[in-house]
């Protein structure tokens, strides 16, 4: 019995420096319309909306995200997002505190969890949200490339297991609901081993 918690308390001590990613974007390269975060121990969430006085915009990337480019000047628009909406730097500010906060060290990064977190949330967010970016790490925890090693370990036809990760679960491209599916799943990953 004390072997199992001690196992417990060790997994969420390493564990107590994740979080799970998702960034919701105008094109396929950016900018960020919204980020959204969830941490892995606690459980607690972050998401925040991005205003912008003016907006490149790809059709394709907005039907994905089904963000409403026309309410951002508008009070309704706060009210889509856990902790609302503001211009990039006071949304840099408060997502970085929000990291802070949970870790504390100046000298820890958090590691990002999700689907393609390495090869789109986490390069974008240290490219548009610096301070931001500044506390996450390039370590990072892609679960779609876990799906994959999966896959080829079991001899399962490409996108089975990542099929089955989201069974029952709706991935909304709403980047709060998509990082908290991508923690969940995390979370079962390190449960069953």
């Amino acid at each position: 019995m004390s072997g199992e918690f001690d196992t417990f308390k060790n997994k969420n001590r390493i564990n107590r420096n994740r979080i799970a990613l998702d960034l919701e974007l105008s094109t396929s390269d950016g900018p960020i319309l919204s980020i959204g975060m969830e941490h892995i121990v606690s459980g607690e969430q972050f998401e925040m909306g991005i205003r912008y006085n003016s907006l490149l915009v790809e059709p394709e990337a907005m039907s994905v995200n089904k963000i409403d480019i026309r309410e951002m000047l508008t009070p309704e628009y706060d009210k889509k997002f856990k902790n609302g909406a503001d211009y990039i730097g006071k949304v840099d500010e408060a997502a970085r505190k929000w990291i802070e906060e949970r870790i504390g060290s100046e000298n820890i990064r958090m590691v990002a969890v999700g689907f393609q977190v390495g090869t789109v949330d986490v390069p974008l967010t240290k490219r548009y949200l610096k301070g931001t970016g500044s506390r996450i790490d390039w370590q990072v925890i892609d679960l779609n490339t876990y799906a994959l090693i999966k896959d080829d370990e079991f001899g399962f036809e490409q996108g089975t297991v990542r099929k089955r990760m989201l069974e029952g679960y709706e991935v909304t491209h709403k980047a709060l609901d998509d990082s908290h599916i991508a923690a969940e799943k995390y979370r079962q990953i390190i449960a069953f081993g």
